[in-house]
């Protein structure tokens, strides 16, 4: 079946699907987004966080030397590409998509009005561009203009390659710590919220996750975190990197070398 189309059923944050809350959230109030699909009993609430004091996120020491790129794991070498976001009162995480500075993140983590702040694999803070957001599918698209030594862009992997029981990792901001990684593994693969499909963890998310890349074993971007159930932190779920970037695509097309290869994801069956 054709991956299902993002309609406009996303309120407030941008979000709404399933019994669940977003994964990026504003302080001091959590706004819960209503709920718009056909079951009443679910409903989406932001898990980006609060950016007062936060702690601490340099992550250069954890960051190998790239003489060892080689035999680097592969959590290492997505830190190298993990992207830490504050826009005014909210925080969440991305992903560098590209070499010219692409970063992919979740639309509710930007908070309107205010100019997003980035910190690729540890460096100094930045402003950043906002190229495009998409509302109704929960992605926005950045760019930054320098790219810190340390950062490389990330592998991107595919849906159509997982499978339920994979092993997993993501790397966020939960409570405002950049560059947390949490390990798990995919519970099911194209979960249905109304009409729509996503990635299942049981990955402990929380506020500040939201944007996350979600990684394969091998470090290969398969997704991003968007929202939790509302039972637990260990039910979240990611929007499939191959939706992401088909549909960015169709809105701005920063680099061939990233879209290009994703023609095919372009209303193909995923799931």
């Amino acid at each position: 079946m054709l991956f299902p189309r993002f309609a406009s059923h996303m309120l407030c944050l941008g979000l709404a699907l399933g019994t669940g809350y977003a994964i990026g959230q504003h302080a001091p109030e959590r706004r819960d987004a209503a709920p718009v699909s056909d079951r009443e009993d679910f409903a989406i609430t932001p898990v980006s966080g609060q950016a007062s004091a936060p702690p601490s996120d340099d992550v250069r020491a954890q960051l190998p030397s790239p003489l060892h790129a080689v035999t680097e794991r592969p959590i290492s070498r997505a830190l190298h590409a993990a992207v830490g976001i504050r826009a005014g009162r909210s925080y969440g995480a991305g992903v560098l998509v590209s070499p010219q500075g692409h970063v992919l993140t979740v639309n509710h983590v930007l908070e309107p009005g205010t100019v997003p702040r980035v910190s690729v694999a540890g460096e100094a803070w930045q402003s950043a561009k906002v190229v495009s957001t998409d509302i109704a599918a929960d992605l926005a698209l950045l760019q930054i203009d320098a790219i810190p030594p340390a950062a490389r862009p990330a592998s991107l992997g595919s849906v159509t390659r997982c499978a339920p029981g994979d092993r997993v990792f993501t790397i966020g901001s939960p409570a405002n710590m950049n560059f947390s990684v949490a390990q798990g593994g995919l519970a099911f693969v194209g979960r249905r919220f109304g009409r729509f499909r996503y990635l299942q963890t049981d990955l402990p998310i929380h506020p500040g996750n939201s944007g996350g890349p979600l990684f394969d074993e091998e470090g290969h971007v398969i997704g991003l975190m968007t929202f939790v159930l509302r039972h637990g932190p260990d039910l979240g779920f990611a929007i499939p990197i191959d939706y992401a970037l088909s549909r960015l695509a169709g809105l701005e097309r920063p680099s061939s070398s990233v879209f290009d290869s994703w023609a095919r994801a372009r209303n193909e069956a995923l799931f």
